[in-house]
């Protein structure tokens, strides 16, 4: 089977439950507090690996009471940690408000994250293996994330890109990717275009396409996700109906399951339908990882 290597983030994320978020200045009470392992490039890999996939971790760890938990969340989900690099530092930390509707407020301090350097990833990562595809987000370094695109395109390794949280992608970059994954906002930020329906979202992906990637995949929650790609193939898949708990890691969950099946070779149409399922699962549930469901769980 393909390996799905990520390269990205991993973060111990402290979840504080609360009726409704504060308005500046406003002290409210908290509803119960905790701490689970988390990070989007973490919590790609566990849905990945959770989904059937063959999954490879590269990214960074501090020296700190989190580090071993970090790992330990990998390891259980048969994740390969070999190349997880420790770095004498704090790991990262994601302090995370979930409301009642289940909306969410993320404050991120990328501790280790922030210090995995190219040098790291080209002792690590075999750009020679062509029996891979790649996934990145921006919790790490761009001169990194930069890098493995270039490396991956030259050596014809599929790469994903999850340009989250949003920054601007070098115009260069873009026909070296195979994939990006956008949400709303992401879109709006990148494009100009602020998404709202069918025709807005046709309007970003044409920009995106031009722009050179093969695939454009828009995620906007509760209204679904739309896919396009460079040989004119265009699709809406509704959401599920589900009664939303905390959509923390929904949209790593939706990913993670598109690598799983772009890896097995599944059409743009099922790639689709069965990460909204993986999605619409998660929502149900609160927290990052722990909410990620298991294939038996996916119904297609």
């Amino acid at each position: 089977m393909s390996t799905i290597t990520v390269v990205g983030s991993m973060n111990m994320d402290i979840v504080l439950q609360v009726d409704a978020f504060p308005k500046p200045g406003e002290t409210i009470a908290g509803k119960g507090t905790k701490m689970n392992p988390g990070g989007k490039g973490a919590n790609q890999a566990v849905a990945a690996a959770r989904l059937g996939g063959n999954v490879k971790m590269l990214g960074a760890i501090g020296e700190d009471s989190f580090s071993e938990q970090l790992l330990h969340s990998l390891k259980k989900d048969q994740i390969q940690i070999n190349d997880i690099v420790q770095k004498n530092s704090t790991s990262g930390l994601a302090f995370i408000t979930v409301a009642e509707n289940g909306d969410n407020h993320i404050v991120l301090e990328e501790g280790a994250n922030g210090e995995l350097t190219v040098e790291d990833v080209r002792e690590r990562l075999d750009f020679t293996n062509k029996n891979q595809t790649i996934l990145l987000q921006n919790e790490i370094p761009w001169n990194v994330n930069e890098c493995i695109i270039k490396e991956a395109s030259a050596n014809q390794i599929p790469v994903y890109l999850n340009p989250a949280p949003a920054k601007e992608i070098p115009s260069e970059l873009y026909p070296l990717l195979t994939g990006i994954f956008l949400n709303e906002s992401e879109a709006n930020m990148l494009t100009g275009v602020e998404v709202r329906d069918r025709h807005s979202v046709q309007e970003a992906i044409d920009i995106l396409l031009q722009r050179g990637t093969e695939e454009v995949i828009i995620t906007m929650g509760k209204d679904g996700a739309y896919y396009a790609d460079n040989s004119g193939e265009f699709f809406h898949t509704t959401a599920s109906d589900v009664r939303v708990v905390d959509t923390t890691a929904a949209g790593d969950t939706f990913i993670g399951a598109y690598l799983v099946m772009f890896t097995e070779g599944k059409s743009p149409k099922e790639r689709i339908e069965f990460s909204s399922k993986a999605a619409g699962i998660t929502v149900t549930r609160s927290g990052a990882q722990e909410s990620i469901p298991r294939m038996g769980e996916v119904q297609l």
